[in-house]
């Protein structure tokens, strides 16, 4: 069956270190734990600091909506296969071959969006709850980008920032709206301004996205309240207006992106695919 290998460790992995009574580390065993702590490391960077550690973490808190995103769930999925299988090895290398993107090929049975974007909701927002930052990161990086192509076109998929609006008329829930906003604030969709009795209150314009405010206004004051938000309950107590929010027109977003995109060589396909 072939000549026999003596393999050895190197000169600076021999000898040992005694710990303990009874408890002896070799070198080579520290050496594979510093090795371990360093991998480790590493992966924390990237899962906590890269763009594809903040999709990683995004599809597994929420793979819907990060789908509805526009992150390739399959993709994450095999390259999170891929990057556990180079820690013990490189058994994922295959499968990462087999999901290298060569081409853009949009392929639709139907005309453009009609299955996607003309049945969304058109909204959007950077206000999610935890465990982690991981969907507000997100989220945030989706605005820059959405608000990026609205100052490129002209804004021509009437983008607009309006924000989301919570109201009660429950004393008891202004301290919930507090608390909720200030864990927003922690997860990075902005500060929380509290708005009492003398304090200046920004409307939210109807119409555009340049809003310089995000985060959160608690508004507390029943004057302001009945002055800004007429229309609801006139017992209410308390308004949480989430800043960096708002809607869109997704089948205008949807067009002109497809034309951006045949512009820089992808192809729309249209056929029925069997699975």
């Amino acid at each position: 069956m072939g000549s026999e290998m003596c393999i050895r460790d190197r000169s600076w992995m021999q000898g040992a270190i005694q710990t303990a009574e009874g408890l002896t580390l070799t070198y080579n065993r520290i050496a594979i734990i510093i090795f371990s702590l360093v991998v480790l490391g590493v992966l924390l960077l990237v899962l906590r600091k890269t763009w594809f550690g903040l999709q990683m973490r995004a599809v597994t808190q929420n793979r819907s909506m990060s789908s509805a995103m526009g992150i390739r769930t399959g993709w994450v999925d095999a390259m999170t296969f891929g990057l556990g299988s180079g820690i013990a090895g490189i058994a994922g290398a295959y499968s990462l071959t087999q999901n290298g993107l060569k081409r853009v090929l949009i392929v639709d049975p139907g005309p453009p969006l009609s299955l996607t974007s003309d049945k969304s909701t058109e909204c959007y927002r950077n206000w999610w709850p935890g465990p982690d930052d991981a969907m507000v990161a997100l989220m945030n990086r989706s605005i820059d980008l959405m608000e990026g192509h609205a100052q490129d076109s002209n804004n021509c998929f009437l983008l607009n920032r309006r924000g989301y609006l919570f109201a009660t008329a429950s004393p008891e829930m202004t301290d919930t709206f507090a608390l909720q906003a200030s864990e927003a604030e922690e997860l990075g969709a902005g500060p929380l301004r509290h708005i009492t009795n003398g304090i200046t209150y920004e409307p939210a314009r109807a119409e555009g996205f340049n809003n310089r405010l995000d985060g959160a206004d608690l508004i507390t004051d029943k004057n302001l309240i009945n002055a800004h938000f007429p229309y609801i309950n006139p017992e209410t107590v308390a308004v949480l207006h989430a800043r960096r929010c708002g809607s869109l027109s997704a089948q205008q977003m949807g067009m002109y992106l497809l034309e951006r995109t045949r512009e820089n060589g992808g192809e729309l396909f249209r056929c029925l695919l069997n699975t």
